[in-house]
């Protein structure tokens, strides 16, 4: 039993060279993912993933019930938190332009037992996004197909099915099936189809603030913090989730012609478009109609009822639909391209790796995905979907904005073991760790002071340990840059070259990055909180049982190259992949 614990312990803190990892994959026999998305196809990608839920589906909510006009203020505290993240994966990215995204990236910093709850909780982000914004569809097709606009707003429940406890949305289901099927048939289609529909999105999103502005009503925003403070934060670490889809653009790595000048361009660009649009989209709609009278299924279309425009309504319920179908697909994508990752990688069974030839997808992957994203969908309400998506995205935010805090002022990426203990005394060692601990802590310690209406001088205090600790690491990283310009604190990630791009404000960004994800996820209800814990043991549990034994089991089998120490040449059949033919 010691032995097994030993064993298990050593593989949990065993830490991967992503970089390695991508030369050990295009050396093998195992068949690729094509390369033949460019900078246009990935950022439409990340604005098809972005642009959707939070507008058509969430903001109705938010405001009515947890923030009023001041949802306006979630979205923005939300949306520079996510920033600060995409600044951190954009990172990343340059560094290591493979699949997987932050599952890669935790696998080369922290090791394989928090890659794989990173991995675990990406799991729960991309197949319950999916099914939670495909839930919206039902209510917006309904005014579309059988006119449900009525001058109390759309017709309610019209295209699901009660039963019980529980409604039932069988459109939402078809939805993701016939997804399922554009995504099977290839990469390059999936990305056409995708950027077609979100071109629409983005034109009726336009319209829409156009068409509001003749009949907003500033007066609407009285009272503007109906719910306090409180309420705002809490809205933003629920909105949060309409900021999930530039990290999708990340999973989608191995498909990018040329993934280090183009990730970062895509996510940062994404996210700012998307950004500035959900912020707008706000405004609009709590001045359009007050927060106590949105219609939570279908906010836009009912506030326009309100103002006899059915015609804006109608389009309203166009671009819905056409975000809807994006974010959903792009979801299922993301999804497919980490559970591709993980069978490679023996985490997950081997069968969900295999690359059809003829299409260059991972078809099994595809509808394994499809099939539980679709009977999730089927039969769970949104509201419960988007807290447990945020929280696991909020977790995976939160391990890549310390992932760049550790790698550029703990470990050099490239100089792993002896070099570090040779280049950083012991005792500068230790403090630097403890400072990058003790931002973890502060940050978690000021969110719940926060929340529990804790004692002032408390939280100040807190504050100005936080303030400490970040500054003593950006004193560290100037006299490491001093000594060595060639170890400037953001060219230690991966392969970074001159000209590549490097978090700003280092170490100020990636720990303001760990503050924000921390405080919007302690932000979420308790029920929410346990909820993500109890998943999150579970996989602990999986690792240790299942995954763990299997990975040491198939390396020492293996005789030829591997990636992140897990060789993948006979998880397949040999076959000549047609990468050409798709690039």
């Amino acid at each position: 039993m010691a032995a097994w614990l030993d064993r298990v312990r050593e593989r949990a803190l065993r830490v991967s060279d992503i970089r390695e990892q991508s030369q050990h994959q295009q050396q093998s026999a195992l068949p690729n993912l094509a390369k033949v998305l460019g900078v246009w196809q990935l950022t439409f990608l990340g604005l098809g993933s972005i642009i959707g839920a939070g507008i058509y589906v969430l903001v109705g909510f938010t405001a009515h019930d947890i923030a009023g006009p001041g949802v306006i203020l979630s979205y923005v505290i939300a949306g520079i938190a996510a920033m600060i993240s995409a600044l951190c994966y954009a990172e990343y990215s340059v560094g290591f332009p493979v699949a997987g995204g932050a599952f890669a990236y935790t696998s080369s910093t922290f090791g394989e037992l928090i890659a794989w709850t990173c991995g675990w909780s990406m799991s729960l982000q991309t197949t319950l996004s999916s099914s939670a914004v495909s839930r919206g569809f039902s209510s917006y097709l309904s005014i579309l197909w059988i006119g449900g606009v009525a001058r109390n707003g759309p017709a309610q429940e019209t295209l699901t099915i009660p039963l019980g406890p529980v409604t039932l949305d069988p459109i939402a289901f078809v939805l993701i099936i016939i997804l399922t099927i554009i995504l099977s048939i290839g990469i390059r289609e999936s990305a056409r189809f995708n950027m077609v529909v979100c071109l629409v999105n983005i034109s009726c999103i336009i319209f829409v603030i156009c068409s509001g502005l003749p009949v907003i009503d500033f007066r609407n925003l009285d009272p503007f913090l109906p719910f306090g403070v409180k309420g705002v934060f809490s809205a933003s670490s629920i909105v949060f989730f309409s900021f999930i889809g530039f990290d999708y653009i990340a999973n989608a790595a191995e498909e990018a012609k040329n993934p280090s000048r183009d990730l970062p361009l895509s996510i940062i660009g994404s996210l700012s478009v998307a950004s500035l649009l959900y912020v707008l989209m706000s405004v609009t709609m709590v001045t359009l109609q007050k927060y106590t009278d949105i219609d939570i299924r279908s906010p836009f279309s009912s506030a326009f009822v309100s103002h006899g425009n059915t015609v804006t309504a109608y389009i309203v319920s166009c671009g819905a639909l056409c975000g809807i179908v994006t974010s959903t697909m792009t979801g299922l994508l993301s999804q497919t391209r980490l559970l591709t990752v993980l069978g490679r990688q023996r985490f997950l069974p081997p069968i969900l790796s295999h690359v059809y030839h003829k299409t260059s997808t991972p078809l099994v992957a595809t509808w394994v995905t499809g099939i539980i994203s679709g009977l999730l969908a089927l039969s769970i309400d949104i509201a419960v979907l988007a807290e447990a998506v945020s929280a696991g995205c909020l977790y995976v935010f939160f391990l890549v904005n310390l992932g760049v805090l550790v790698r550029n002022t703990c470990i050099h990426p490239h100089k792993r073991t002896k070099e570090v203990e040779g280049s950083l005394s012991k005792q500068i060692q230790l403090i630097t760790y403890a400072c990058v601990s003790w931002i973890c802590i502060s940050s978690a310690l000021l969110s719940i002071s926060f929340t529990l209406d804790m004692n002032t001088l408390l939280l100040i205090g807190i504050a100005l340990s936080w303030v400490a600790s970040v500054t003593i690491l950006h004193l560290h990283c100037s006299k490491k840059h001093a000594h060595d310009p060639a170890e400037s604190p953001s060219s230690t990630s991966g392969s970074a070259r001159k000209g590549d791009f490097k978090v700003p404000l280092f170490p100020w960004t990636p720990a303001f990055g760990v503050l924000s994800t921390t405080h919007l996820l302690c932000s979420l209800s308790w029920v929410t909180l346990v909820q993500f814990l109890i998943y999150m043991l579970l996989g602990v549990i999986l690792y240790i049982v299942f995954g763990s034994h299997r990975i040491e089991q198939f390396e020492k089998h293996s005789q030829t190259s591997s990636v992140s120490g897990v060789e993948l040449h006979s998880l397949l059949p040999h076959r000549a992949h047609p990468e050409s033919s798709h690039s």
